[in-house]
């Protein structure tokens, strides 16, 4: 389907956000709460950790094929993160999305499924401009047709290099430079839609690959802004995603040679991000 693109500034752009709550979501859409051109109709939080898989069934998965190294680093920012969000509650340290959001009387709902017809009603209800991700969901064709402008995805990897999943620990383990961050159209091939924007985060055995992530989500929620004022004023510029490689999750192995080159998964001073 052909989208309409703007042909210069309008009324504010009516952005569906799709969520995965966790840490780096943060950095990713806190600065859209402050656009004066932006319109967030509605935030869709992700109620599943792997698609299509219970609570249980996505541990046991995580588990076996990650090995405890991972299992932990992912376990331990959870347990973090949930608590860092109960003491912001009462002290307000830092600021998350979901509570400056809730602040603002946003509407949130959660979804199991973005693909169901029950989701695609929901969406094509309040008429997006743009639906941006930064989610833990394969959107399939029908919700991608949605929105009159693009489905934008934020994807914590230097496209086209680095497509798929745990980008910045493949870039570390393999000696890269650098990482980065890519803000780009969604087609129903992963990461392979054209680039609106990308960024460089050097890589470095000082640096965690948790502290790395940030870094790139940090950068990601610049470029996604920039991103979406060049959309408002009619500003198309775009960039073909070519070649690359796509990575999956790494396993137990992949997890102990990174350990053996001298990384850290996360260490005791990220503790100040949080």
């Amino acid at each position: 389907m052909k989208k309409t693109m703007p042909a210069g500034r309008q009324e504010k752009l009516r952005v569906i956000l799709l969520v995965y709550d966790n840490f780096y979501c943060n950095p990713i859409f806190l600065p859209l709460l402050e656009s004066d051109f932006i319109d967030i109709v509605l935030v869709v939080v992700s109620d599943v950790i792997f698609y299509r898989k219970n609570k249980i069934e996505s541990l046991l998965f995580f588990y076996r094929k990650h090995g405890l190294r991972y299992f932990l680093f992912k376990t331990i920012d959870q347990i973090i993160y949930v608590i860092s969000k109960i003491l912001n509650i009462f002290l307000g340290r830092k600021r998350l999305f979901l509570r400056e959001a809730r602040k603002r009387r946003l509407r949130i709902i959660k979804m199991k499924d973005v693909n169901s017809e029950e989701s695609l009603g929901i969406f094509g209800s309040y008429s997006p401009d743009i639906i941006i991700s930064y989610f833990n969901q394969v959107l399939k064709r029908r919700v991608l047709d949605i929105p009159r402008i693009t489905c934008l995805n934020v994807h914590p990897g230097y496209l086209p290099l680095y497509k798929g999943v745990a980008s910045s620990f493949w870039a570390m383990l393999k000696g890269e430079k650098f990482g980065g961050v890519t803000v780009h159209d969604m087609v129903e091939k992963l990461d392979s839609g054209d680039i609106y924007a990308r960024g460089k985060v050097v890589t470095s055995k000082k640096m965690s690959l948790h502290r790395h992530n940030w870094e790139c989500c940090k950068l990601g929620g610049e470029l996604l802004l920039e991103t979406l004022e060049n959309l408002w004023e009619g500003k198309i510029k775009k960039d073909k995603n070519i070649g690359g490689n796509y990575y999956s999750w790494p396993g137990a192995k992949d997890v102990d040679q990174f350990h053996s080159l001298g990384f850290k998964l996360i260490k005791r001073e990220d503790l100040e991000i949080y």
